[in-house]
């Protein structure tokens, strides 16, 4: 179950070094390299959606126009189905999940005058087993 799909590139996280960090996809792994994969990988400050687009780019072969079109769509797809209040569940990654957070009373700190704070929503994420076992070898 450590079987890992990212937009058509497929790998197996603990046996095989996927293209995007410099194998073929059948490279065997030693014990420790997935460690070092996700070290090397959070030693950026953060990861941006041109990196990803370009990542897509290189794993898939195509350009990076057709990944940037990948992306992009599977970004919009899940804030549509957000937006429908929808549950989005990513196998291997997680679930993104729309909580509503109903409307009540609060206080203003300054005056301490009573005001309605009104219904709000918010898309959480639960990462899924395989990416907590990736995270936490």
């Amino acid at each position: 179950m450590d079987h890992l799909s990212i937009i058509g590139a497929s790998f197996v996280s603990a046996r095989t070094l996927p293209p995007c960090h410099g194998g073929n996809g059948t490279a065997p792994l030693s014990p420790g390299s997935l460690q070092v994969i996700l070290k090397n990988t959070s030693q950026a400050e953060h990861m941006k959606t041109m990196d990803v687009i370009d990542r897509v780019a290189e794993a898939t072969g195509n350009s990076k126009a057709d990944a940037k079109t990948a992306v992009e769509t599977v970004i919009s797809t899940i804030v549509e189905a957000a937006i429908r209040g929808e549950e989005i569940n990513l196998h291997g990654l997680g679930k993104f999940v729309v909580k509503t957070r109903p409307a009540r009373q609060g206080r203003n700190p300054a005056t301490g005058e009573s005001i309605m704070i009104p219904t709000s929503h918010s898309l959480r994420f639960t990462q899924g087993k395989t990416l907590k076992d990736a995270l936490n070898p």
